[in-house]
């Protein structure tokens, strides 16, 4: 446990929570701060830093096979039509997941452009600006570089 991580005094019993889903190694919360409602936190025990994609591989995958087995509670329990889920860790320093349950959709996709190159608090699934396909070709280029 880090002393001063939020989600470590959560699973140590120090701060109250909300419980959606529990296992030996895993919590889902509701978060106490929801855009919507339902939306819960699931994250591992242990401390691991919030970027999750830097977990050990088993770790990252029993978080996931977790997550997935709590969407189908929310699920369910909520009568949703699904639920989506984002991995951002960008304020607590604790590996998690938020689920954003999706009680209703209006529209399969949103009005207006998002330019996310700067991170501003934030992530929408608002489509950006059309890139032209050079830059495109350029950006592909740069990262299958890095793989080789």
């Amino acid at each position: 446990m880090e002393t001063d991580c939020l989600f470590c005094k959560i699973v140590d019993g120090k701060i109250p929570f909300h419980l959606v889903n529990e296992d030996k190694n895993h919590l889902a919360i509701l978060d106490i701060y929801p855009s919507v409602l339902g939306q819960t936190l699931v994250l591992p025990k242990k401390h691991y830093n919030s970027y999750v994609f830097a977990m050990p591989d088993r770790s990252y995958s029993e978080l996931m096979s977790f997550t997935r087995d709590t969407v189908a509670i929310l699920d369910s329990r909520l009568r949703l039509v699904r639920t989506c889920m984002v991995v951002e860790g960008m304020e607590v320093d604790h590996a998690h997941i938020k689920l954003y349950p999706i009680h209703r959709v209006l529209n399969s996709v949103a009005d207006g452009v998002a330019d996310l190159n700067e991170y501003k608090g934030y992530i929408t699934t608002l489509h950006g600006a059309r890139m032209d396909d050079l830059q495109l070709q350029r950006v592909a280029e740069k990262i299958r570089a890095e793989i080789r």
